[in-house]
């Protein structure tokens, strides 16, 4: 565990190779805002909104990754133009301090289909997101790891850093490195989406259609 219990480092003993796994978390705002910190505690608070959420973790030097940017709450459907304004907002007072999530769970022709083909509330938001942002995009799997199978879709959407732009001499030291070159935009993308039927389906599929039907029983 690093020094501050923001990195935990695993040593394989056969080659002496090591691994580091940064700790996080997904903060949900008042506004219905998602944000994946890195690097930095956020005060617990009901009233704290998507934007006073990115201040506090840049003025305590963490890294702030918008959660599938250009998808709302409620039923996941494409955000409308007061979510667009309030991240153009944000891209305008923050710049390349703050980066979006390219999501692997926004299979785009699932949510073309779910758009009934016209993009009927629902797109391509990945597709969206790369017109909309100029850089600073950060795959990621989103993996809603409801059992030990599941854990295989980790890494399906991902970045790479070249490792000589990295700093391992301390936990600080790490994550500001890799603050710099998401900044700088110095790293590698790997943008894929997860399987389907064997990952999203049993992960978030068939999870969401009985929490829907549940609370439609519960309304009667």
């Amino acid at each position: 565990m690093g020094e501050k219990g923001r990195l935990l480092t695993i040593r394989n003993e056969r080659n002496e190779q090591e691994s580091y796994i940064l700790l996080g978390r997904e903060h949900k705002t008042v506004d219905g805002g998602h944000l994946i910190v890195l690097g930095a505690d956020l005060m617990e608070s009901e009233e704290q909104n998507l934007e006073s959420a990115i201040h506090e973790v840049l003025d305590k030097g963490g890294i702030p990754i918008i959660s599938h940017p250009l998808v709302t709450g409620r039923f996941f459907r494409d955000m409308g133009n007061k979510g667009v304004k309030q991240l153009e907002r944000i891209e305008e007072r923050y710049g390349n301090r703050v980066a979006y999530d390219w999501n692997a769970y926004c299979i785009a022709w699932l949510r073309k289909t779910m758009g009934f083909g016209v993009g009927l509330f629902y797109g391509d938001v990945n597709a969206r997101l790369e017109k909309y942002v100029n850089g600073r995009i950060v795959p990621t799997s989103d993996t809603h790891a409801r059992n030990k199978k599941l854990l295989d879709g980790i890494g399906t959407a991902s970045v790479t850093f070249d490792r000589k732009n990295l700093n391992f001499s301390s936990e600080d030291a790490l994550y500001r490195s890799i603050k710099w070159s998401i900044e700088d935009g110095n790293y590698g993308l790997r943008k894929e989406y997860v399987s389907f039927t064997g990952h999203w389906l049993p992960a978030f599929g068939w999870p969401m259609v009985k929490s829907v039907v549940k609370k439609a029983v519960r309304r009667k």
